[in-house]
């Protein structure tokens, strides 16, 4: 079995596994979580008293990130407290012995952490499967950004417990909103079932943290016909008890909303017995939803209904037949759905070159937008009177961590997250400002402003080397398939097709052309990234240190036709001309290149 190198620098995710007799699942839900490209984990199995060969199957995994808590049975609640005492990271997941994880979700998810401080609770789009891990065709994709209290408390957006991700602090009760009644350390043990759907209620109306969707299929849910979830008696019986706990401290908005969240509780059953083939009490559920709210009907409601009318009129054999037809035209009209909504929302039309059209990016709509205006921010150091461009791959950690120094006479950690975050990403500290700020500018007219520019083969293959061959961050935005492992060759491909749509949001900000942030007028120094301490110590006597982030090139196999290619795509960047001198003789990234042209050159 292969042993995994744990990275200390970035944050460790603790994934906790409660386990009760799933011995026919766990295997392959325990597998699904080893191969997840973000490979700082801790896996915590609790072993809520198996009494079959659960443990003994997890045990078969060889893989040192794994570790055990064994207990009496106590229910799924009282594991996955287990689970939050002993675990030691800074986000948290939850995963049941019978459901899948696709191999980006952890790392999708400590993305969209790190963009956004504020985010307590981060969760996707399911996909859902049957007993013998078949697509049933259809999804959970209700999922809203951000996500309030009505959306958890209505329709249960998360739709399940392997879904969501969460910060350790939510748990914790660090923020004095969360020791507010009722405390957020731990699930309801109480609640056998439906508490999870409780405390992302109790997160929605008592805490400070925001709650968001992130819209992709990262979780296979399975429906078990024996699990937890298909006894729809006790299902419902702990679903109205949780309401009833969450109507003790959101009183108003319990009853505004409940006649709606009692609707979409009886859909929810009526699902589970169209699967079940169990017609009667499944119309059943569908008058009683009608009767509470029927303004919840839904093209998906109607689906259900008639997938129960026919299960009573069809034999069984014919009937599984049709549910699975149904199901799988039910989802691909999802797909398309999916698909129309992220376009509509995420893809502003720039009518403008990429480099004309910064300013107007940074006020782009979309769920990108504010991603996208972060790679185009000034970073002040007010001590020295001057401003970096904080642009991907070329050094910016490294200077955030030195100016942050000068700035406050104090180290930060060496977490690139935390930096940023000190800094001003994603957050209002003063030390930041917008290049398409014209006005804002004006105020800082004595400072010295400049840019850090790298070479553009070094700065590919090293996003090469860190994105897909070691998942640092597998994905490129709008690319479906994940990238993890892919060949030279179709990444330059992918890379090269959507570069040609000219569009700053359809690319991850490692990748975008370094033209693209700025134009050589909009700046004072253009420093060539192997004379950047020469610049800092000549220009402002700033002793630079050693770098924090990695910016050598990793050793690459690429030919030189692949490093022509590189070279041609990002022909606009060999035509910034930086205004520092190279210090010292050539530096190693480039000495690799020396056989090959330089298109600078005249």
């Amino acid at each position: 079995m292969a042993k995994y190198f744990v990275n200390t620098n970035q944050p460790l995710v603790s994934i906790v596994i409660p386990v009760y007799n799933a011995g026919a699942y766990v295997h392959a839900t325990l597998d699904s979580v080893l191969k997840q490209s973000w490979r700082e984990l801790e896996i915590i199995v609790v072993n809520d008293g198996s009494t079959d060969r659960s443990i003994e199957i997890c045990q078969q995994f060889d893989d040192p990130r794994i570790c055990y808590v064994h207990q009496q049975n106590s229910g799924l609640a009282a594991a996955r407290n287990a689970g939050i005492k002993k675990a030691r990271g800074q986000f948290l997941g939850f995963i049941d012995a019978d459901d899948i994880w696709l191999p980006g979700k952890v790392a999708r998810h400590v993305e969209q952490f790190s963009h956004e401080p504020d985010l307590g609770v981060s969760y996707s789009f399911s996909s859902l499967m049957d007993e013998a891990g078949n697509d049933l065709g259809t999804f959970q994709k209700e999922g809203t950004d951000p996500t309030s209290f009505p959306d958890c408390y209505t329709r249960n957006v998360i739709g399940n417990g392997s879904n969501a991700m969460l910060r350790k602090e939510v748990f914790t009760g660090r923020d004095s909103d969360l020791q507010s009644f009722p405390p957020m350390h731990s699930f309801k043990t109480d609640l056998r079932r439906a508490e999870d759907f409780e405390l992302w209620s109790r997160i929605a109306c008592l805490s400070r943290w925001k709650m968001a969707c992130i819209p992709e299929i990262l979780v296979r849910y399975r429906i078990n016909t024996s699990g937890l979830s298909s006894n729809t008696k006790a299902q419902r019986h702990y679903h109205l008890l949780a309401m009833a706990m969450i109507g003790q401290y959101a009183p108003y908005d319990a009853e505004k909303y409940r006649t709606t969240a009692v609707a979409h509780m009886y859909w929810h059953q009526a699902r589970l017995l169209a699967y079940q083939k169990q017609p009667r009490a499944g119309l059943q559920a569908v008058r009683t939803a009608l009767h509470y709210d029927w303004r919840t009907l839904s093209a998906n409601h109607v689906m259900i209904a008639a997938a129960l009318v026919s299960s009573a009129l069809l034999p069984r054999s014919l009937y599984f037949i049709f549910l699975r037809l149904s199901s799988h035209a039910w989802g691909g009209c999802q797909r398309l759905a999916v698909r129309f909504e992220n376009r509509k929302k995420d893809h502003p039309d720039f009518t403008q070159e990429p480099e004309k059209s910064m300013p107007a990016m940074i006020a782009a709509p979309g769920r990108y937008a504010r991603k996208a205006a972060m790679t185009n921010l000034f970073f002040l150091c007010h001590k020295h009177r001057l401003m970096f461009l904080g642009i991907a791959k070329n050094a910016s950690t490294t200077l955030k961590h030195i100016m942050y120094r000068e700035e406050f006479g104090v180290a930060t950690q060496d977490v690139p997250a935390a930096i940023h975050k000190a800094w001003g990403w994603g957050t209002q500290t003063g030390r930041t400002i917008d290049l398409g700020d014209a006005e804002g500018l004006q105020a800082y007219s004595g400072y010295t402003r400049f840019a850090v520019y790298r070479d553009p083969v070094a700065r590919f293959l090293s996003t090469y080397h860190n994105k897909v061959l070691y998942s640092d961050m597998p994905h490129v935005y709008y690319v479906e398939n994940r990238l993890e492992g892919m060949a030279l060759d179709h990444f330059i491909n992918v890379v090269e097709t959507i570069l040609k749509m000219k569009n700053p949001l359809h690319i991850d900000e490692h990748l975008r052309p370094q033209a693209w942030y700025y134009r050589p007028e909009d700046v004072d120094y253009i420093v060539p990234l192997e004379s950047l301490p020469d610049f800092l110590q000549t220009r402002f006597g700033i002793q630079a240190g050693p770098a924090r982030n990695k910016t050598r090139l990793p050793r690459i196999a690429a030919n030189r036709r692949q490093l022509a290619r590189i070279r041609e795509i990002y022909a606009c960047d060999y035509a910034i001309k930086p205004n520092w001198p190279v210090a010292g003789a050539k530096n190693d990234e480039q000495a690799e290149f020396d056989d090959l042209p330089n298109p600078r050159s005249p």
